[in-house]
């Protein structure tokens, strides 16, 4: 079993996701195979030190999500030439201690900002999402132990995007009761001039006359 590094934090909190988490010793204890040392651009430095005093094996990930993601960390793995391509061997070899280590991107960790919500967005919110969450934000970490929230729940009744929600239904109510008598009135007029009593005119003598 391999654990993610225990540095994760939830964006605008900066505390720790998960609260009474085991420590190190304590998973090492329950049998854990390894932990991750290093994801992304984060290096768990606490993380890295305790692995190789207890002779654990050295893991990092990149956290790639989408093509967008830049890749920062590389596992290496040291393994002899004939069993490059031995998928039973490599598995083996990845939990051996001193078999593991990592390439990293020595262009540092990026500033971390959390970006406020735009008053503006909330006018176009009802047309571009199909379900309500835009109508409310809720802030709380991945995951417990403890069976509670991570951290204290943050919740926020965006009224504004509720407001507008109520306006887009009403134009759009209005919008389609026109369309609906436009089409039903053209309707109305076709079949009239279709049954003869609406005569338009035929030549000029008959538009002089009338």
């Amino acid at each position: 079993m391999l654990l993610k590094s225990l540095t994760s934090s939830e964006g605008g909190y900066d505390q720790w996701r998960i609260p009474g988490h085991p420590t190190r010793e304590e998973l090492v204890e329950w049998g854990i195979d390894a932990f991750e040392s290093v994801n992304g651009v984060t290096i768990d430095l606490g993380t890295l030190y305790f692995s190789k005093e207890h002779n654990l094996p050295i893991y990092a990930g990149g956290d790639i999500h989408g093509p967008t993601h830049e890749p920062h960390a590389w596992n290496t793995l040291l393994l002899p030439e004939k069993d490059r391509f031995n998928q039973a061997a490599i598995l083996k070899r990845f939990k051996e201690p001193e078999a593991t280590s990592f390439l990293f991107n020595g262009e540092g960790p990026f500033e971390r900002s959390w970006v406020p919500r735009n008053p503006g967005w909330d006018k176009w919110a009802p047309l571009t999402s199909v379900d309500f969450g835009y109508l409310y934000d809720e802030s709380r970490g991945m995951y417990s132990f403890t069976g509670e929230f991570c951290h204290e729940r943050r919740f926020a009744i965006r009224w504004w995007r509720g407001i507008w929600f109520i306006i887009w239904v009403v134009l759009g109510f209005l919008i389609y009761e026109v369309a609906r008598a436009l089409i039903v009135w053209a309707w109305a007029w076709y079949v009239r001039k279709r049954e003869g009593r609406i005569r338009l005119p035929l030549n000029e003598d008959e538009v002089g006359l009338q």
